[in-house]
């Protein structure tokens, strides 16, 4: 599911989803590769990949003034990011156990925000930070927690649904592969969380 899910995230042109999905595409071919039956597969993958996003970047304009909006005068544009991040971590140190209230960030952000910014950034384009304004350490530390058991879950089950070697010739469980590829997915937003706001997504 993993490597047909993921490029739909890389083109939606998110700069960060690029980032997210590369990330996410070599963690998940470096785990095939333990796996004896699959180390073609997943070579050729990421070949296929590579190669495609290499074709993508060439042939489309889009993508390549995407990717010039990164830069500003050969220096790396996060200026206004910087700014909300730092608006959010203020807020936090404000507001340290419970936060400005679920959703108050961008009402709370002309608080914050340095007068030569006129923005109305609605979320901190940073989900942790994002957590931090909104619910507080003690919010934050719910949603840590809630992540932590989901990864403890998938460390405990991981040996269970692996196969020997014998076994991917025959009809059995494809637990295995719905466990890496949402794994992979996962790892891929998790990633992406640092510089947008994927969690506040319904449909994510």
């Amino acid at each position: 599911s993993a490597p047909i899910a993921l490029p739909f995230t890389a083109a939606t042109a998110s700069r960060g989803s690029w980032i997210a999905v590369g990330a996410a595409l070599l963690a998940l071919a470096l785990l095939l590769l333990t796996q004896r039956s699959f180390r073609w597969h997943a070579l050729i993958l990421v070949a296929l990949l590579g190669a495609g996003g290499i074709v993508a970047f060439k042939q489309t304009d889009y993508f390549k003034k995407r990717l010039d909006m990164t830069f500003v005068g050969d220096k790396l544009d996060m200026n206004t990011r910087f700014i909300m991040w730092d608006a959010a971590l203020r807020m936090w140190r404000d507001h340290p156990w419970v936060g400005v209230g679920p959703g108050h960030y961008d009402l709370r952000f002309r608080e914050y925000r340095p007068s030569a910014l006129q923005l109305q950034p609605e979320r901190t384009h940073n989900d942790y930070l994002n957590a931090l304004a909104d619910w507080g350490a003690i919010g934050t530390a719910l949603i840590a927690t809630t992540l932590g058991l989901l990864s403890y879950g998938v460390v405990r089950v991981w040996r269970f649904v692996q196969r020997g070697d014998r076994d991917f010739s025959s009809n059995l469980s494809d637990k295995f592969a719905f466990v890496l590829g949402a794994s992979a997915g996962i790892f891929a937003l998790l990633i992406h969380s640092t510089v947008d706001f994927n969690m506040q997504v319904p449909a994510n």
